[in-house]
């Protein structure tokens, strides 16, 4: 079963290098559910410092403009998942 299943979503907001060790854990707990939908990974995406790269990358292109990184909160307020609204046109 998914780590978010039991978890209700109460707000986002933009990610953080704060929320690194949170989202390692929730893309090892997932690897398996997710993996029908998601692309080949390298063993490096799991780890603190690939989802470190991730989160750099994310923030780096939020700055340009084209994508809006946010981390999905749970009712608690603790990173639930992540979520990115991408290919921005203005």
């Amino acid at each position: 079963m998914p780590a978010w299943h039991h978890r209700w979503v109460s707000a986002t907001r933009l990610v953080t290098l704060g929320d690194v060790p949170a989202l390692t854990e929730l893309v090892r707990a997932n690897r398996d559910f997710l993996a029908p939908w998601e692309p080949a990974r390298n063993e490096s995406y799991f780890t603190a410092a690939g989802q470190r790269a991730v989160v750099r990358d994310a923030l780096a292109r939020h700055v340009q403009g084209s994508v809006l990184p946010h981390v999905i909160l749970d009712e608690s307020g603790r990173v639930a998942g992540r979520i990115t609204i991408h290919d921005i046109i203005l």
